[in-house]
């Protein structure tokens, strides 16, 4: 089972490789554990079933089995995803609630999303790493 999940989680990072917000929304919903095949918000490729990928605008209309502090974890996911087609939201309000685990990986986001993790030190050109790091699981 664990390597089925590795295969998932590998195949929609793979999907959203090269643009950090879309990068950084879907590790989110990964690390958050709402990147499951049996989430609606997780489609097929009509022409590989072997290929995943998050339609981040369905989960405004498709959240609400969750609890609240888990809808407004997935609604900041989608907010962060580009062209998701998802309305903006209201920080203050998305992020109330929350708990730690899930505000750390929504800092986390926030961090590759902007691209910290690509900075260098100007003095010396090496790589600093990201502002706020993935927590470790």
């Amino acid at each position: 089972m664990a390597s089925h999940v590795a295969d998932v989680d590998d195949n929609l990072r793979a999907w959203a490789k090269g643009l950090a917000p879309l990068e950084a929304a879907t590790e989110m919903l990964i690390r958050g554990g709402f990147a499951s095949p049996g989430e609606p918000w997780i489609r097929t490729d009509e022409d590989s079933a072997a290929r995943l990928w998050i339609d981040f605008g369905a989960i405004a209309d498709n959240k609400g089995h969750l609890p609240v502090r888990e809808q407004k974890f997935v609604t900041v996911a989608a907010s962060l995803a580009a062209n998701s087609g998802h309305r903006k939201v209201e920080l203050g309000e998305a992020i109330h609630g929350l708990d730690r685990r899930l505000t750390a990986l929504v800092l986390a986001a926030v961090s590759h999303a902007n691209g910290s993790q690509h900075d260098r030190d100007p003095l010396t050109g090496r790589f600093l790493g990201p502002l706020f790091p993935w927590p470790r699981r």
